[in-house]
């Protein structure tokens, strides 16, 4: 997990960020900077990566797929860009990912149905575009859905109004027809 977080450090220009206190240095990685580990089975294991609106430019990189014990992964309101990574699903605790006011562009991946643990999906404020994947009935768990203002487009998926949410923002975006419930 080290090594899949230092490689987030290089692959979000890590040196420029606004705090990075810790950061690669020889302290273990859960003293770094608002890195938060749990304990499983006698070792600490990342859990939460919270570092909203600090100043990272960059893509996901692939490491993070091992960081199975990770449950909060917030990277709003920063410079991210590129697609949304489809290697969410071996993250195997996710609950909550954030990635909102960012510049992620793609689609959202069919495979974002596969994150059966996620309770929280915001990745509002993006330019993310194409259809809404019905496969997001799989999300079973799942409680908010934030995809506004993006470049969505085509129809809420019906699959949508089986699901038990709280809250759900879907407004400025290309979408038509009526709301699935």
């Amino acid at each position: 997990q080290r090594y899949a977080l230092s490689t987030f450090y290089f692959a979000t220009e890590g040196g420029d960020w606004t705090v990075n206190t810790g950061w690669l240095s020889e302290d273990n990685e859960c003293l770094w900077f608002n890195v938060d580990c749990v304990d499983v089975d006698n070792r600490s294991l990342v859990a939460e990566l919270r570092l909203v609106g600090n100043n990272l430019v960059g893509q996901f990189p692939n490491e993070l797929q091992v960081m199975t014990a990770m449950k909060v992964l917030d990277v709003s309101e920063n410079y991210i860009f590129g697609e949304l990574p489809t290697i969410l699903p071996k993250m195997l605790s996710l609950t909550t990912f954030r990635t909102s006011v960012n510049s992620i562009s793609g689609n959202l991946p069919s495979n974002i149905g596969m994150v059966t643990s996620l309770e929280e999906l915001a990745v509002s404020d993006n330019v993310i575009s194409g259809l809404i994947p019905t496969t997001i009935s799989n999300l079973r768990n799942l409680k908010v859905l934030s995809i506004d203002t993006n470049q969505l487009v085509g129809s809420l998926p019906s699959e949508i109004g089986e699901l038990n949410l709280t809250q759900l923002s879907v407004g400025r975006n290309q979408l038509v027809g009526t709301f699935p419930i």
